[in-house]
């Protein structure tokens, strides 16, 4: 059976559209933060005026819920509770949060000869 073309080009354009936008899903689930304040709000929406759903604790890790900011200084993250052990959602502001580099780094080690 022969295909057309013009049907696998279509094939393509759709899978290469499919893989870009998981790449920015995909992305966004890597980065990790660390709390940097002695407390931080988690806000409900991206907005200091925003109800508080929780505070979190220094050196708490969140993780990044998108890979875009939210207002220019709004991060969307995971976060576990200690109390219920559940993972909730919220935004919170760049400047509670620095970025944790999860850059694996390989070290080759050879033996002397």
């Amino acid at each position: 059976m022969k295909l057309s073309t013009k049907k696998i080009s279509i094939f393509f354009i759709i899978s290469g559209f499919i893989l870009f936008s998981l790449s920015g899903t995909i992305s966004a689930l890597s980065k990790k933060f660390i709390i940097t304040t002695e407390k931080a709000n988690i806000h409900l929406e991206p907005c200091d005026s925003s109800p508080v759903i929780d505070v979190l604790d220094k050196d708490t890790v969140l993780m990044s819920a998108s890979p875009r900011k939210f207002k220019k200084v709004w991060n969307y993250v995971y976060f576990q509770t200690e109390d219920s052990k559940k993972t909730k959602s919220g935004y919170i502001n760049d400047n509670a949060i620095k970025k944790i580099n999860t850059t694996t780094k390989i070290i080759t080690i050879q033996a002397k000869k």
